[in-house]
């Protein structure tokens, strides 16, 4: 069965836009125009805009402005108010603009460009854009030409400082180790007739640790400390209230940490977690060894709940480890370099880093 948007008209300019407007009854008691079949009017349509400044057709997929054609000119905004691309955005791109445009990574989407010479060889020019981007496109040979390339960054592990930050904690690590060898484990086979165990913390040592009644499963002074794993990289994170990002920490949180922000929130936790991992003191190394335990469980790693209890692998902890020192020392551990045009950047880091940072 065919989309029906294998079916919609296609449009290069306004003026082709305005010509298709006027040959075509708009919807009734609407002010827009169908684009395709009329019984799917609602989903695809053009819209004429004029105001004191400017005159524009506008063409909509599901209520979102996706293609903007201006009078007079023959440049033509793509996205214009920074929607996010979908897989139907870009068959809709391809069926009315014949814009050559696939899916990439995390949102992020590529665009091929008019064919290029380079001695006996011709190619199209790929560019990648980052996600909701607004880019402009004019004709050009009868393909179309990006008029704007964006410029990408990704983020690089620096591996001395990388290192050096783990070398700080391998005492807490080699401690971990040795505390887990006397503590009850589950010990768990798989399909390959390979055996690992798993770990028991049952809930009353957070709550003896952190606090708490235990009303309700793992609901102790613990909490809080997930923010290590779920790191804030937004900028609504700098005035953001803790409490209102993650109302289930009210009640938990002391008389100093209500008051900070989720960004102020996140630091005073990575800052105080380094200072048990580096304290070389085993009651801290104790109590940040019930931290890692409780993050391992929260980024959807091998863990199980229950009877009051998680149980954790020591792989998985170290993983958790692992992200969680990074994330803390994003400053020193990563550095942004520019992405050659062409090459889709790597997102395996993004939520580590916050420029705050």
């Amino acid at each position: 069965m065919r989309s029906p948007i294998q079916k919609l008209a296609r449009l290069r300019s306004y003026d082709e836009a305005l010509k298709f407007m006027q040959k075509t009854a708009p919807t009734r008691g609407m002010d827009y125009t169908p684009l395709g079949e009329r019984r799917y009017h609602g989903d695809y349509y053009l819209r004429r805009i004029v105001t004191a400044d400017s005159d524009k057709i506008v063409v909509y997929l599901f209520s979102m402005q996706l293609i903007e054609f201006t009078k007079g000119t023959s440049r033509v905004t793509v996205n214009p108010m920074g929607h996010s691309i979908y897989t139907t955005s870009l068959d809709f791109l391809k069926q009315v603009l014949l814009l050559q445009c696939d899916k990439a990574s995390q949102g992020k989407f590529v665009v091929y460009t008019n064919a290029v010479e380079e001695g006996r060889n011709v190619y199209q020019q790929k560019i990648v854009m980052p996600p909701m981007s607004k880019f402009y496109i004019a004709p050009l040979n009868g393909n179309w030409e990006l008029l704007e390339k964006p410029v990408l960054f990704t983020y690089h592990l620096n591996k001395r400082e990388t290192n050096i930050v783990r070398e700080s904690t391998r005492r807490f690590r080699d401690h971990v180790e040795l505390m887990l060898k006397v503590r009850d484990c589950l010990t768990v086979n798989t399909q390959q007739d390979k055996s690992f165990p798993l770990y028991i913390f049952p809930q009353s040592e957070f709550e003896e640790a952190f606090g708490g009644d235990g009303a309700q499963p793992m609901r102790t002074g613990v909490n809080g400390w997930f923010v290590l794993i779920r790191k804030p990289t937004q900028g609504t994170s700098l005035s953001v209230p803790v409490e209102k990002t993650w109302p289930t920490l009210r009640g938990q949180l002391t008389n100093y940490e209500s008051g900070m922000t989720e960004w102020q929130f996140y630091r005073h936790k990575a800052n105080e977690f380094m200072r048990l991992v580096t304290s070389e003191d085993t009651t801290d190394f104790y109590k940040a060894m019930l931290i890692v335990a409780h993050c391992a469980t929260q980024n959807q790693r091998r863990h199980f709940y229950k009877d009051q209890q998680i149980t954790v692998s020591f792989i998985c902890m170290l993983e958790a480890l692992d992200e969680i020192i990074l994330k803390a020392n994003s400053n020193k551990c990563f550095s942004m370099i520019e992405v050659p045009q062409g090459v889709v950047p790597t997102d395996k880091y993004t939520s580590y880093v916050f420029w705050q940072d």
